[in-house]
């Protein structure tokens, strides 16, 4: 989602294929920037992670196509504290109702909190396996070999 525009991975790329990539990438600063207001129906949490977030998200090729997943991930980290103040106050171990013990199950869902997190901040670029790979397509651009004898070429 947040990511640029990638029209060939791996290779060599022609002249007109970088160009290409080029223009794909200065249209992503083109969109809509995103909402500088949180959505009216998050609680507080949500709404804190927003503002915290939001900047950052700013200095990304994000745009408000990328709303959706923002919000998710505003969700599922107020979900992850949720989950891990009941664990906190409940322990991991809580009575089962009938003499013995279980996994309390906010531990399940904050595992599953977590591994959806990673798959929404792999997406925006939020991870930093997915910065690395936005900074290293940069790098590729800037450190291709210059050939002294396409100037005269041209």
């Amino acid at each position: 989602m947040a990511r640029p525009y990638v029209v060939k991975p791996k290779g060599h790329l022609t002249k007109e294929e970088r160009a290409e990539r080029e223009d794909m990438n200065e249209k992503m600063k083109t969109f809509t920037p995103l909402s500088r207001r949180a959505p009216l129906w998050f609680n507080d949490d949500e709404r804190k992670e927003y503002r915290r977030i939001l900047p950052l998200l700013n200095e990304l090729p994000a745009s408000a196509l990328d709303q959706a997943a923002v919000e998710n991930h505003c969700q599922l980290v107020a979900e992850i504290k949720r989950c891990s103040a009941a664990i906190n106050e409940q322990g991991l171990v809580i009575d089962n109702g009938q003499g013995g013990t279980k996994k309390n199950p906010y531990e399940d869902l904050r595992a599953k909190a977590i591994q959806q997190l990673r798959a929404t901040d792999s997406q925006l670029g939020l991870t930093p396996v997915s910065r690395l790979k936005l900074i290293a397509e940069d790098q590729k651009k800037d450190d291709e070999p210059k050939d002294p004898f396409s100037e005269l070429l041209q």
